[in-house]
Formats: C-alpha cells, sequence, structure tokens
C-alpha cells in the first residue's frame, strides 16, 4: 500500500538569478500553486480511512490525531495482545509540543497587552 502526502521535507534549491525586464521577477516555471492545508474534518476522515483499510490486512498500525497538540499519531500495535509496540512521535514529543504551545499562546496574549 503506497499512500502519498503533499508534504516534502527537502527543501527546493533556489531558483537561478536571471535578467527580468524593468526589475519584474521571472515568473516559476512548472511549479503549480500550493494547495491549501486540509481541514481537521478532512484530516479526521483521512485517518478513519486508513484504520479502516489496514483493519481486514492484519496489519498492526493505528492512525489517530492527537486531541491536544491537533498531530497525526502512528502506533504500531501488537495485533495479538493489543499492546503499543511504538508510537510516532512519542507522547514525551506530544508533550513538548503542547507545552510550546502554551507559550508561544502565552507570548501572543502577553504582546497583545
Amino acid at each position: 500500500m503506497i499512500i502519498q502526502t503533499t508534504f516534502n521535507p527537502v527543501a527546493t534549491p533556489p531558483e537561478p538569478h536571471s535578467a527580468a525586464p524593468d526589475g519584474a521577477k521571472p515568473a516559476a516555471v512548472g511549479q503549480a500553486p500550493t494547495p491549501p492545508p486540509p481541514s481537521k474534518q478532512q484530516v479526521e476522515a483521512a485517518v478513519t480511512a486508513i484504520n479502516r483499510s489496514l483493519q481486514p490486512s492484519d496489519h498492526a498500525l493505528n492512525f489517530s490525531v492527537d486531541q491536544k497538540t491537533d498531530r497525526i499519531v502512528v502506533k504500531v500495535v501488537d495485533s495479538e495482545s493489543g499492546k503499543t509496540l511504538r508510537q510516532i512521535p512519542s507522547d514525551e514529543v506530544l508533550a513538548i509540543a503542547e507545552s510550546i504551545d502554551h507559550y508561544q499562546k502565552g507570548l501572543l496574549l502577553s504582546q497583545k497587552a
């Protein structure tokens, strides 16, 4: 099964400079506009569909959305015992992300005051 994503962790190299008339910015060739990010409902629907498609094949993967951070969580589960063998991102990373989010919200509120 192949799951495609629009996330590209590799940065696109900068385009070479070219002389454009009157200081106009040259148009990027072959680049489509970036689509908007998916809504929370679309992500949850995709997670549900992935989990449903993996159930009959006896794969031990479980996809979910963390309610506190709104991040996608993948768990590798032992299909016989139901025990979580591995979670990506880990609970510790999710806790750090939540604390950073709280910290940033606090900074935003203090800057507005």
